[in-house]
């Protein structure tokens, strides 16, 4: 007899109150639960238990379980920044998130059921690996369910998570969050727990399984789509360069050092020109091969990636998946047990995500005196008024505040197509003199975190994207961590006037009551 998965006694309450509250009524009693004793991470359990046993996933990952088990890494380590009541913020814009998908009419509610496992292969694999990774290739998602829950109970993570990057990585190219969405959705068990795994993790085995939607629902150009497929259609040659280049073979240095500083800037100056996006698996192999660490190799990548980020002109809240995805990277590269060969296919293969064809195509699709530059010229640093350090957080706050609003409802049909305005680039300013001024990160994160509790539109995408670059600002030596400061400013002031704003403005509202 068919049967809806149990959950243990001790949280089952608190995931029936992700489920049942209205969601009216969420944000209010959310709050009371975090202001009378219920743990953050007990919050953001529940809340990722609730949304990944209660939702469908739709074809083209926005609704459903994908954004709100993919936020709760960034959501709790932006609490633990934040301070006072401004702590249940972020939490409260994930369940209120998860509530919402579990009553739309497109996502739930639905009903994750106790299935077997499938302890024995039953395609003619040798072993539960091979038939798993046979599940995902051949698109079979509730075969890849059972032989999940196999491979759970007798594989270690990193094992489990090898199988599923094996397909998953070839076919971001499809859709970047193939990859995005199992990382981390792993980021989030590091968080609460791999005990949850039996859960959390068969929705993304599922959407690796399924087949994508080839964002003909957003209207994008026939073309474009057709390079996608030739991407992903030609994963063999990213292959072929581990192969040419010997990645498997030579004695790969693993950490970074001093020595790599120059390599590294130079890497991450060619990575950020346009004109070499498609270039970037050999580039990143040849450096490899030439002796640069992995670390290095991550680390020139990221800084390569936040440039191309300030080069592009867009405004959707939406577009952080060159900085996610390549902190994604980052954090397998640091996974000691994940084989080395996924670990140099992820790395390879981060130019074939989507959002970074899109981000390359909107730099070279526009006239060269109207694309941004990574930084501001000297004149325009040298004539900012000298300011303390809390003036200027003041200054940047002001500045970002201070952009048009735009109406959610507009912002949602069209939000790939939102063209930064010119005003911007003084906000980049400022934030590029905090930098150069050497003042502390740690209270500039908290300034533009307090600021990105406010996104309601992009999905968690403003939480992973502070977190993101959090870390990889401080995973980047001192020479090229301005990059990372001005990328997450302009993403606030992308995601900032977006309005309305309802859910933030009801905690906000409790507070003064």
């Amino acid at each position: 007899m068919l049967q809806p998965i149990k959950l243990p006694d001790e949280i089952e309450p608190l995931v029936r109150l992700v489920e049942d509250t209205a969601p009216e009524e969420i944000v209010e009693s959310v709050l009371q639960r975090l202001r009378t004793g219920t743990s953050v991470r007990d919050m953001l359990t529940a809340s990722a238990l609730a949304v990944s046993r209660s939702c469908e996933l739709p074809a083209d990952h926005h609704g459903g379980p994908v954004h709100p088990v993919s936020g709760v890494h960034g959501v709790l380590r932006l609490s633990q920044r934040l301070e006072g009541d401004d702590q249940n913020v972020p939490v409260v814009q994930n369940v209120a998130l998860a509530n919402k998908h579990i009553h739309d009419v497109e996502t739930g509610p639905t009903s994750m059921l106790d299935i077997a496992s499938l302890m024995t292969p039953d395609d003619g694999s040798a072993t539960i690996e091979e038939a798993f990774v046979s599940a995902l290739q051949r698109r079979k998602p509730l075969a890849a369910e059972r032989y999940l829950l196999a491979a759970l109970s007798r594989l270690s993570p990193d094992q489990v998570l090898e199988c599923i990057l094996t397909v998953a990585i070839p076919r971001a190219a499809l859709d970047e969050h193939h990859f995005n969405y199992v990382v981390f959705t792993a980021r989030t068990l590091d968080e609460i727990g791999w005990q949850w795994a039996p859960v959390l993790l068969r929705p993304p085995v599922r959407y690796v399984a399924s087949h994508p939607a080839l964002y003909g629902a957003y209207g994008f150009p026939d073309d474009y789509v057709d390079e996608i497929l030739r991407n992903w259609r030609d994963f063999s040659s990213i292959e072929g360069l581990v192969d040419e280049f010997r990645l498997l073979q030579i004695d790969l240095r693993q950490t970074t050092g001093a020595d790599e500083t120059t390599s590294v800037g130079e890497l991450a100056r060619c990575i950020g020109s346009p004109e070499n996006v498609a270039r970037i698996p050999r580039l990143l192999a040849e450096a490899l091969a030439g002796g640069l660490s992995l670390e290095g190799a991550g680390e020139a990548l990221s800084v390569g990636a936040a440039e191309l980020f300030l080069r592009c002109r867009h405004a959707s809240p939406d577009e952080v998946h060159m900085h996610t995805a390549i902190n994604a990277r980052r954090y397998l590269l640091k996974r000691e047990n994940l084989g080395l060969r996924t670990k140099l296919l992820a790395l390879l293969s981060w130019n074939r995500d989507p959002e970074v064809h899109f981000a390359n195509t909107s730099i070279r699709c526009v006239p060269e005196h109207m694309c941004f530059s990574p930084g501001a010229d000297e004149a325009t640093l040298a004539g900012l008024p000298k300011r303390d350090q809390d003036e200027l957080l003041d200054a940047i706050e002001e500045a970002i505040r201070s952009h048009p609003e735009i109406p959610a409802s507009q912002a949602r049909k069209g939000i790939q197509d939102l063209i930064a305005w010119p005003k911007i680039r003084h906000t980049l300013a400022l934030a590029e003199q905090y930098a150069v001024l050497g003042y502390d990160p740690a209270a500039f994160f908290a300034r533009v975190g307090v600021l990105a509790c406010e996104d309601e539109v992009s999905e968690m995408h403003g939480y992973k994207f502070q977190q993101a670059v959090y870390e990889e600002y401080h995973t980047t030596r001192p020479d090229y961590r301005w990059f990372h400061l001005v990328s997450v400013v302009k993403h606030v002031a992308c995601i900032f006037c977006i309005r309305p704003k309802p859910i933030y403005e009801k905690v906000v509202a409790t507070r003064a009551a």
